[in-house]
């Protein structure tokens, strides 16, 4: 996944001002991003720096944090910032995949199972296959995938219904 600082973003958006569309589109798309990834270790070390200096972070970057851990394995740090997204803001639903598939990860199936029953009852048309589609890295996609099969969200395409369904 690619993560992009925010400074970066403000500056593109800027600099895409002093150019106006010209021509029959009324729009013109840019690529404000820079033209490298930023490890996701370092994204963790950004946002845990940013926690200290303020602990309310942003719902995003809450979920963000929680995803980020779950990449790197780290289960448990995965699991207290998801469930800390999801005591915060109530909408912040999306952590609840992040917080199942953590918890199938370390074989606590009960709270796996508890957690997908509240996003299949709140969010019925939920599609596994394309949360995390926009991953950059395969290994990462398919580590979330792991979780969430094993959480009973994710099957693969064989045609076979996910777990409990």
């Amino acid at each position: 996944r690619d993560f992009t600082y925010i400074d970066d973003i403000v500056a593109g958006v800027l600099a895409s001002l002093d150019r106006p569309p010209t021509g029959p589109a009324p729009h013109r798309v840019y690529n404000i991003g820079n033209n490298r990834s930023e490890p996701l270790l370092r994204l963790i070390e950004v946002l845990e720096q940013a926690q200290r200096i303020d602990p309310e972070l942003n719902p995003f970057d809450r979920f963000s944090l929680s995803l980020a851990y779950y990449l790197k394995r780290r289960y448990g740090a995965a699991i207290g910032a998801a469930e800390l997204n999801l005591s915060k803001t109530e909408g912040a639903r999306f952590s609840d995949v992040v917080l199942a598939a953590a918890y199938a990860q370390q074989n606590r199936t009960e709270d796996a199972a508890r957690v997908v029953s509240q996003i299949r009852r709140l969010n019925p048309s939920f599609d596994a296959d394309a949360f995390g589609s926009k991953f950059m890295n395969p290994a990462d996609l398919e580590l979330l995938r792991d979780g969430l099969r094993k959480a009973g969200l994710y099957a693969a395409k064989s045609g076979l219904p996910a777990a409990g369904q």
